[in-house]
C-alpha cells in the first residue's frame, strides 16, 4: 500500500514535468513492475489434480529409465505426502522463524502464534505394467498463509531399489498445464543421465 502511494506521488509529479505521450509510457512501466512483483497462484489442488492426467507421462518417463523393460501403464498408486509449516520456535530464549515437519518433535511456540506458508512434499510409488520397476515421484506444492498455492515443484521420476533401501531420481521433471489439470513430463533441459539425486 505504501509503495503504490510512492508510485502515485512520483506520478504526479512526472506529469508536471513530462508531456502526455511520456505519461502514459511510465504509467506501463509502473504497472509492468507492479505485475512482476505479484505472488504468482496456481490452481492446484491434490483433491482434484493428482490423478491419471497429472501422471499420464510416467510410463514412458519410466522406459526410459529402463529400457530392457516394457511399461505401458500404471496399475496402482500409493501417495504419501509430509507437511512442512512456518512457525516460530525458541532457540537459547531467542524467538526463530523455522520451518516444521507436522510430525516434528521440537516445540512450537505457543504464545505467539502465526499463520505461515506451508509446504506439501508429495512420495508417489507407482506399479507398472506389465513390468513392475518401482517407479516413484516426488513433487511439491507451496501454499500461502490463505491457502492459496503458490509454488508447485521441483519434480523428479525415478525407482526404488529395496535392495539397497534407496530411491534414485534420474530424471527432473516439468510441470505442465493442460486444460484445469497438471502434468508432470520430462524436462529435457535438466536431465541427468548420471545417476541424478537418491535418498536413502
Amino acid at each position: 500500500m505504501i509503495l503504490t502511494g510512492f508510485i502515485l506521488v512520483a506520478l504526479i509529479i512526472i506529469s508536471r514535468m513530462l508531456d502526455f505521450k511520456k505519461i502514459i509510457t511510465v504509467f506501463f512501466v509502473c504497472n509492468i513492475l507492479l505485475c512482476s512483483c505479484a505472488e504468482q497462484r496456481f490452481a492446484f489442488d491434490k483433491n482434484k489434480n493428482v490423478d491419471t492426467i497429472l501422471f499420464k507421462d510416467i510410463p514412458a518417463i519410466a522406459q526410459k529409465i529402463y529400457p530392457d523393460h516394457t511399461v505401458t501403464a500404471i496399475d496402482s498408486v500409493c501417495l504419501y505426502r509430509a507437511t512442512f509449516k512456518e512457525t516460530y520456535v525458541e532457540n537459547n530464549d531467542l524467538l526463530e522463524w523455522s520451518e516444521l515437519n507436522d510430525s516434528s518433535a521440537i516445540p512450537r511456540v505457543k504464545y505467539y502464534s502465526v499463520k505461515g506458508y506451508y509446504q506439501h512434499l508429495y512420495l508417489a510409488l507407482m506399479h507398472t505394467i506389465p513390468d513392475n520397476i518401482n517407479a516413484a515421484v516426488f513433487f511439491s506444492a507451496k501454499y500461502n498463509s490463505d491457502g492459496e498455492c503458490v509454488g508447485f515443484g521441483p519434480a523428479y521420476a525415478g525407482i526404488v531399489n529395496p535392495a539397497k533401501g534407496i530411491i534414485s531420481f534420474p530424471k527432473q521433471l516439468s510441470i505442465a498445464k493442460a486444460a484445469n489439470d497438471f502434468v508432470l513430463t520430462l524436462n529435457k533441459k535438466q536431465d541427468n543421465e548420471r545417476g541424478g539425486t537418491q535418498f536413502c
